[in-house]
Order: structure tokens, then C-alpha cells, then sequence
């Protein structure tokens, strides 16, 4: 691979040649045969095929847990055995969770639940229950197999397991894979067996008390009527050793416990606050001790305190897990012993709370799940993800895209390379995270070094769909943005069709200036050409995009397979605008660079902050970056500002954690980001799903983003003078801005959310893959995706 240097934007057609050419080598490309249609049909219900099947109700709680809830309700739809019941119960939500199920298209039966008690609000969920089985999973659990729900309908079948009232299975770390629970088991003084792949079975409680085996809430099926004949679950413990106090009560009844090995789900262990709330624990503990251990008072008493000393809750907190000081330490202590005494009080001297028999439960309610007209294994790819650390548009848009179709019942398959572990996934949705740099010297050539960094990851990209299909899981679209040539390797091989989304050139970046014009980006530039005219579908997220591949590559639209516009949507959140709280907030967000035009922003603030003395302006994005081979923007303004009144109510916040962001998002009064190009501009919806009025640029896909004078105000790429005017007159007045404001969360919330989003491409994928399917002619020795060697 050799680099020369041409004073146009482009390497030399033979660098071009060359270098596709060496990629042939390192891909194996050759041509190949059709593969076979990798479509599954539609799954059936087991029903069917044995009436004797129990039926199902399907529990699940959540509270304030919206995103993951979302994951696992799409989760069921890929289930194989959809012939069961939902039932959901939330509360007391803050995050958006009612209305999201006021709304939610599937067929399930909604129940608030007035407290903070998951004992309480699986009671709840009994009293409506129609099945003759309960399963239950958690709201950040989700399903490793499509014959999750099937196992527990056939293991209570069978009649070897008819003494069986409760069955569990494995419960992995959603991101390390560790096992978080197999074949546990408790004693009667609330000892549980370690986890670490043996058999609970076998545990002997170092306090000689008896042991049952247990099941977890996470993952576990249970027998409605033996459920409901010893009380359900207690509501005195809220939210700790709740399964291990129903599994005591369920055998001493003389029902058997079992686990189905292969039946597991992974955990995700989303935050709570219950974890480390010593007191509330503590009480729980001990007032299950004193409830189920058969000792006499004082032996209970006396081994209750004694077990106690080596509970991970008490070596937590001598540890400082996590890591506190030594006041944190004596309080936690403190309100330890507390706990302890009234759970003793309790366990000893109050009376259980129980599950009451309510009148007869609401009609059963069959799950309706997501069914495409035709299911397709996608692919998607992208470096950075949410949750993975620092991440993009095209990593927000391909996550949102990514969780779109599979709520629309598609097997996803998300490629990418976190900086920090990324969770797997579940049934139907599977990440494969890749090495975050592939270190491989036959890619590298000291004369372009950033080209070769590509090439290689591209290729390693290639041989992971390759394995998957090996596998015996072929994809039949891969979707993936054209920044960083990640799928040119896959485009190149021609084996797998490719709907590419341009997002902004790199050329467009040379032109303002951010990348050097060298032969390492000319020759990137030609390679972004060469996939974008070969990709077997082209997709734009605004015209203003293919306008600036015509201006800058020379790429016209007949060039670009079955190209389409299809508008980006973001993940809306549901959560409510935070209330005003006496002063203004005027808010960018961007890394700041030149392209956001954060530098547009500091320059008219001297002209606009003193006018409004009421107002503060919040600057969020990673303000570290060099700008144009000067130091970070950010010291040169507070430097030359130092003097200014105005200048204590500007902040600037740096990279922030998307829960922060998304704070920031909720309590700004007016969102602007004069940005100098955008491809779509994610930012700008991201404020208005809360109802802010945006200011924003006549440049790139911007004016299609944001509707001038209806959802914000559009002014000119780096006039200062027209972006103070803007600002002065949104902030000036309240009924416009508001106005606005409504505007853009109503176009979110119908036009471009995710949902849409998944829609739109849905449709012309399924498009794509029909016209495909139609009679062709016998097919040559190319590969069936890509038109010809370098052009």
C-alpha cells in the first residue's frame, strides 16, 4: 500500500487501485455463491403442540428503570412460545414509565403500585395473574434463548416434576459474564450458598441451621396455586431475601425446588438505591431469621447476631464496598444495629404481610408480540456506542436505529468497540464487541497511517461476520455509517448487502479546516467516494448531506444505489422538563470545535449576557481539543473575558455522563449550537423532545432539522451579529420560546423519534431484500454486491 500526495482532495486513482487490492488479500475476497435466504419464519406458539403446556402469566416490576425496560418488552417478542400473559407492574415511577405503557402497543395488563416494595408490587401481579404458572424476570434482565419461556412450560408439564412448586435458573452478569446465581440455597438464619458453580444443594450454613434451595427473582417459574396457598411474598421484606423467604414457606408445605441449568437470563444489575441501604437490609435480615428459623427464642436471638458477623452486608461495610471513610463507616454501623433491632422486634412479635386474596383477577390477556412480515438478521455497525464511553452522532443514531427494529421484532446483531465492557444483550439482540485497536503490522504504512488504522479495523469487522455466518447465523443486511470506512471492508468482499448512511465528509472537515490535507486523508477521501458509490443501498439523514458529496466528492445521486433520505430519531426519554428555578439557562452542547461554532457563540455572548443579567449560559462538551493548531478555545476566552461582570455565569461543564447531559437538556430555558455544518444535528431534537426553542445554522441538513421560525430560528454560519439578534430575541420573550418549544417536542414525539426512524429504514430494507429475492439472471462471477474494482 503506497501514498502519494495530489493537490486535489483525492489520491491517485492508482493508490485507489492499489490499495482495494491489497484489502482483497487481507479479506480472502473472491467470488461467491448466493448464500441461502437466512430469514427465519415466524415463530409459533408451543401451545399448540401440547394442550397439556400450563398456562403462563408473565410478571414483571420496574421502577424507574424505562430504557431497560424497553430492551426486555422487546425482548418477548422474540421468544418462540408467545401464548402467555404480561403482566406489569410500576411504580411509584418518575422517569416516564406510565406514560410509556399508557402507550405502548403490546397487550398487557398495567398495575401502579403505590409503594416502593417489590414484595408489594409482586402481589400485585399475583392477584391478576390468570396462568397456572408465575414467571417471573427482572426489568435489566433479559432472556439468553428463545426457548426461555418454553423450558419452564415444559418443565412444569412434566409429571416427574409434579412435586415441583418453584424452579430457577442461571442468572449471568449481563457485561462480564459471570455467573450471579446457580443452584443457589439459604439457610434458615439467612445464609446463602456461595456462588461460585457449586451446587447449592450441598451447602452446609456454617450456623448448622437448615438449608433450602432457593430461587432468584431475576429468573425463576412458579405455581400459581401453591404461590398463592402460602401467602405470595412477604411484604415486610421489601426488596431483600424475598424468593428465599417464599422458597422456606413453599417447603415446608412439602413442595420439591428445582433449576433448569440451560434456562438462564444475563443481568445488567442496573443502579439501586437498596444495595447499600444498611438500615432497611439489616432489618430484612434479621426479621427473616426470626421468622423462619424453628429455634427456641433465645438460640434464635443468639444465632441471628452471630450469623450476621460474616454476611457480606456486615464485611461490606468493614471493607467500604464501596470505598467510605471512617465516619461513613460508624453511621453505616449504627444504622445497621437499628435495622437489627427492629427486624428482631418485628420478626419475633408483628405479624407477617401477606398476599391478600383480592376478587377474581381481570380477564387473561394474550401478549400481542411484534411479528414483521418477514424477519431479518441485521447487522449493524458502529465504533462507539452510549454507555461505552465518549460517543458520536453516528454511535447515537446506530444505538437508537439498533433498538428500533428489534422493538419492531428484527434479530439484531450491533458490532462495535467500546473503550469500557458493553453489556451482550439477550434473545435476538447481540453485541460483539470487538478489540478497541487492531494491532496488525501487515496493515501498516508509515505514509498513511491513519488509512491503514481503518483498513485494519474494517477487516476485523469483516472476519466477525464472517464468523457469525460460519456460525450458522448469516445476515441479511449490515447497516453502518461511512465515517471511519467501517464497512468497506464488508462492502469491498460484496458478500453481504450494505445500506450505508453518509453522515458529514471528511472533505467537508478539510475544508473547515479540522483535518490536514495530506495523503493520508486524500486517500481516505477516495475510499469514502468508492464505498459510497458501491454500497448496495445509500441512505442520507438530510439533502444537505448529498449536496455536500456532490460539491465536494462529485458524487451525483444517480450514482448512489437505491439512495433515500430517511431522517434520524432519537430515543425520546418521556421525562418531563425540569421546573424553572429562578435564573435562565442558555445551553450548547458540542465538543468545541470550530464545525459546533462555539466559537460563533463566545463571540456574541460579550454583546448579549449583559443585557440580560437574568440569564446564564452553560457550555457542555469536551473543551479539551486543540482548535485550529491553537490551544483549547476555552482558557483564550476566560483569559480575555477575565475582567467581564458576565463572566461567573458562564460554565463550562466538559464531557458529561449521558444521564448529565440529559439534565442539562431538561433545565435550559433556550438550546443553541450555531453550528457551521451538521449532516442532521441529533443535538437540536435531543433539546426539543423537552420543549426548548433551538438556535441553529442555514447549513448542511440543519434547515430540515430544525423548521425556521416554527420550532427555532436558523441564522448564518459565523455571523456573530445575526446569532446575538437570535438570542436576544428568544430570550426576551417567554411566549415565543414556549410556542417553539411545544412545536419541537410535537415533532419528536410524532415525526423523529427512534420508532420512526426504525420505520423508515424497516421499509426500505424489506424493499430491498424483495427486489433481491425477484428473478434474476443467472448470476456471473462477481460478487453479488459490488459493481466493479476502483472508480
Amino acid at each position: 500500500m503506497t501514498a502519494t500526495a495530489p493537490l486535489t482532495r483525492f489520491a491517485s486513482a492508482a493508490t485507489l487501485a492499489d490499495t482495494l487490492s491489497f484489502l482483497d488479500t487481507k479479506i480472502g475476497r473472491a467470488p461467491v455463491a448466493a448464500v441461502a435466504d437466512g430469514a427465519a419464519a415466524p415463530p409459533t406458539s408451543r401451545a399448540a403442540a401440547g394442550a397439556a403446556l400450563p398456562s403462563v402469566s408473565l410478571i414483571v416490576t420496574t421502577l424507574d428503570r424505562l430504557p431497560r425496560l424497553k430492551m426486555l418488552l422487546a425482548a418477548l417478542s422474540h421468544l418462540e412460545d408467545d401464548d402467555f400473559e404480561l403482566i406489569v407492574v410500576h411504580g411509584p415511577s418518575r422517569d416516564g414509565t406510565a406514560a410509556f405503557l399508557a402507550s405502548w402497543p403490546g397487550a398487557a395488563k398495567i398495575v401502579g403500585c403505590p409503594a416502593a416494595n417489590l414484595s408489594q408490587a409482586r402481589n400485585l401481579a399475583i392477584a391478576q395473574a390468570t396462568g397456572d404458572i408465575l414467571v417471573f424476570i427482572d426489568d435489566d434482565a433479559l432472556p439468553v434463548a428463545a426457548s426461555w419461556l418454553a423450558a419452564y412450560r415444559r418443565f412444569f408439564a412434566d409429571p416427574a416434576n409434579r412435586g415441583c412448586a418453584a424452579v430457577g435458573g442461571p442468572v449471568v452478569n449481563a457485561t462480564s459474564g459471570a455467573i450471579e446465581f446457580y443452584r443457589g440455597a439459604c439457610s434458615e438464619y439467612a445464609e446463602p450458598s456461595p456462588q461460585d458453580g457449586r451446587d447449592g444443594r450441598d451447602f452446609k450454613a456454617p450456623t448448622g441451621g437448615r438449608v433450602v434451595p432457593a430461587v432468584s427473582g431475576s429468573n425463576c417459574a412458579m405455581r400459581t396455586a401453591a404461590v398463592r396457598a402460602v401467602g405470595g411474598f412477604d411484604e415486610n421484606l421489601a426488596d431483600y431475601l424475598n424468593e428465599a423467604d417464599l422458597c422456606f414457606r413453599l417447603s415446608r408445605q412439602g413442595h420439591a425446588i428445582g433449576f433448569l441449568d440451560g434456562n438462564a437470563v444475563r443481568h445488567a444489575a442496573a443502579p439501586s438505591p437498596w444495595r447499600t441501604r444498611w438500615r432497611s437490609i439489616f432489618r430484612a435480615d434479621t426479621y427473616f431469621c426470626a421468622k423462619t428459623s424453628r429455634d427456641g427464642f433465645a438460640r434464635k436471638v443468639a444465632m441471628t447476631a452471630r450469623a450476621a458477623r460474616w454476611k457480606h452486608i456486615v464485611l461490606d461495610i468493614r471493607r467500604g464496598t464501596p470505598p467510605i471513610g471512617w465516619a461513613r463507616k460508624l453511621r453505616d454501623l449504627g444504622r445497621s444495629a437499628a435495622g437489627f433491632a427492629e427486624g428482631l422486634g418485628r420478626g419475633l412479635l408483628g405479624p407477617r404481610r401477606l398476599w391478600r386474596a383480592p376478587a377474581a383477577p381481570a380477564p387473561r390477556l394474550h401478549f400481542r408480540a411484534a411479528r414483521p412480515a418477514r424477519k431479518l438478521r441485521i447487522g449493524l455497525i458502529s465504533r462507539t456506542l452510549p454507555g461505552a464511553g465518549p460517543y458520536g452522532g453516528p454511535g447515537q443514531h446506530t444505538d437508537a436505529l439498533a433498538k428500533g427494529l428489534y422493538g419492531l421484532g428484527h434479530e439484531i446483531h450491533l458490532f462495535a468497540r467500546p473503550e469500557r465492557p458493553l453489556e451482550a444483550g439477550g434473545v435476538g439482540y447481540t453485541v460483539h464487541a470487538r478489540p478497541l485497536a487492531v494491532e496488525d503490522p501487515a496493515f501498516y504504512d508509515p505514509a498513511v497511517p491513519g488509512v491503514s488504522r481503518r483498513l485494519a479495523t474494517a477487516a476485523d469487522y469483516h472476519q466477525a461476520i464472517e464468523l457469525l455466518e460460519q456460525a450458522g447465523r448469516p445476515l441479511d443486511v449490515i447497516v453502518a455509517c461511512n465515517w471511519d470506512l467501517e464497512a468497506l471492508a464488508v462492502i469491498r468482499s460484496g458478500r453481504w448487502p450494505v445500506a450505508l448512511y453518509l453522515v458529514t465528509p471528511l472533505a467537508m472537515n478539510m475544508e473547515l479546516g479540522m483535518f490536514a490535507r495530506n495523503a493520508d486523508n486524500f486517500l481516505w477521501n477516495s475510499l469514502d467516494r468508492w464505498q459510497a458509490r458501491h454500497a448496495a443501498m445509500v441512505c442520507t439523514p438530510s439533502g444537505g448531506v448529498l449536496e455536500a458529496y456532490r460539491s465536494l466528492l462529485g458524487i451525483t445521486p444517480g450514482e448512489l444505489s437505491g439512495h433515500a433520505v430517511l431522517p434520524l430519531g432519537i430515543e425520546r426519554t418521556l421525562l418531563p422538563p425540569l421546573p424553572r428555578q429562578g435564573r435562565r439557562r442558555l445551553l450548547f452542547v458540542g465538543r468545541l470545535e470550530r464545525r459546533k461554532g462555539i466559537q460563533t457563540l463566545l463571540a456574541a455572548l460579550p454583546a448579549v449576557l449583559p443585557e440580560f443579567p437574568n440569564w446564564d449560559c452553560h457550555i457542555v462538551g469536551d473543551d479539551t481539543l486543540a482548535y485550529e493548531d491553537q490551544p483549547p478555545i476555552k482558557p483564550r476566552f476566560l483569559s480575555e473575558h477575565r475582567a467581564a461582570p458576565w463572566l461567573e455565569r458562564v460554565t463550562f461543564h466538559g464531557y458529561c455522563s449521558h444521564e448529565a447531559l440529559h439534565e442539562h437538556y431538561r433545565r435550559c430555558d433556550l438550546f443553541a449550537v450555531p453550528a457551521l455544518y451538521e449532516s442532521f444535528g441529533l443535538a437540536y431534537h435531543e433539546a426539543m423532545q423537552y420543549g426548548k426553542a433551538v438556535i441553529a445554522c442555514r447549513a448542511g441538513g440543519m434547515p430540515e432539522t430544525v423548521a425556521d421560525g416554527v420550532e427555532g430560528l436558523l441564522v448564518e454560519p459565523e455571523n456573530v451579529a445575526a446569532l446575538a439578534d437570535a438570542l436576544r430575541a428568544l430570550m426576551r420573550d417567554d411566549a415565543l420560546r414556549e410556542r417553539m418549544g411545544r412545536a419541537g417536542a410535537e415533532r419528536i414525539r410524532d415525526r423523529d423519534n427512534h420508532e420512526t426512524f426504525a420505520r423508515r429504514m424497516e421499509a426500505r430494507l424489506l424493499a430491498y431484500r424483495e427486489a433481491e429475492a425477484a428473478p434474476a439472471e443467472t448470476m456471473d462471477e462477481t460478487p453479488r454486491y459490488t459493481a466493479s474494482a476502483a472508480s
